[in-house]
């Protein structure tokens, strides 16, 4: 089998009706802080499956390792066309349900969360990331997307921990991802009852960070995840590589049909755009796999 070799993961996607204010509740909350945003200009739509020209404002925020050396989270506010929809309220629909950090303090997280202003309830629940199960508070956003939080006081400040997809069929995504170079760490039940089978996942150069693959069982993982391209919720992931035209012709020698790489422009940032190549994983979440050269990624964790 052959593997595309993700290096990281570079940001997941987070369409929100106002930028500003997921901004600032992602800032107070977690301490992400802004590393590069767009100028807000209009661009092709075509790469999102959108006709014309579409206007958004794209901010990426970091955990206290900063840009090059932690993940981010890209906030993305849609202008034109507007925001539709709202994020799947079930937590077992299928694709990105999930957004996980780890920071030094829970309890001063629940302090903030005493702020009415600043989000609903959370929940502290004992569920599985990279095969420990630990308690971890859940919550949601000013957009309702769920957020999990969980402790490890040896930390300086916030890390971006891991992502949870749901998934429908374990076995057949562990096997998807794998040919994108990511590597199986643990498989757990969320718990005694089984009503989830987990597997975690990791790019091999970042063992910090995981795909934790939720298998729903009572009653299954449902649904679709989220489209179009200015739906609100999470949207999509990128995944770095060093050459994206490898990586292709990697996936080439095991699946038909792979698209070719095309270039997204980011208006107004010192890249101005990176090279794409656009996947869909079985149940249908959207991976880019990002030319990004692993010597760009300075801060990471050795594999």
């Amino acid at each position: 089998m052959s593997a595309a070799h993700v290096h990281s993961l570079l940001h997941v996607n987070l369409n929100c009706r106002d930028i500003d204010a997921a901004s600032a509740f992602y800032a107070r909350l977690l301490g992400l802080e802004l590393g590069m945003s767009t100028s807000g200009e209009p661009t092709s739509g075509a790469s999102l499956g959108i006709d014309g020209l579409v206007t958004t404002l794209v901010r990426f925020q970091y955990d206290s390792r900063g840009p090059r050396a932690g993940a981010a989270l890209e906030l993305v506010e849609w202008r034109s066309p507007g925001p539709v929809g709202t994020p799947p309220q079930s937590g077992r629909h299928a694709g990105i349900a999930a957004v996980g950090y780890q920071v030094p303090s829970l309890d001063t997280v629940r302090r903030l969360l005493a702020d009415p202003a600043l989000a609903g309830p959370a929940a502290l629940q004992h569920w599985p990331v990279r095969g420990i199960a630990g308690p971890l508070l859940r919550l949601r956003d000013p957009d309702g997307v769920v957020v999990e939080v969980a402790e490890e006081a040896s930390l300086p400040g916030s890390r971006f921990s891991h992502l949870r997809l749901n998934v429908r069929d374990l076995a057949a995504s562990v096997e998807w991802y794998s040919h994108l170079g990511l590597q199986a760490r643990a498989a757990t039940a969320l718990d005694a009852q089984r009503t989830a089978n987990v597997q975690s996942l990791s790019p091999g150069a970042d063992p910090s960070m995981s795909f934790e693959l939720t298998a729903w069982t009572q009653p299954r993982t449902h649904g679709r995840p989220i489209a179009p391209a200015n739906h609100l919720g999470f949207y999509r992931v990128a995944l770095g590589v060093d050459d994206v035209i490898a990586a292709r012709d990697q996936l080439c020698r095991s699946w038909d049909g792979v698209p070719d790489p095309i270039w997204v422009e980011l208006p107004g940032t010192r890249l101005g755009g990176v090279s794409v190549l656009f996947l869909r994983d079985p149940d249908g979440t959207i991976v880019e796999l990002v030319q990004r050269p692993r010597s760009a990624m300075r801060g990471r964790p050795p594999g």
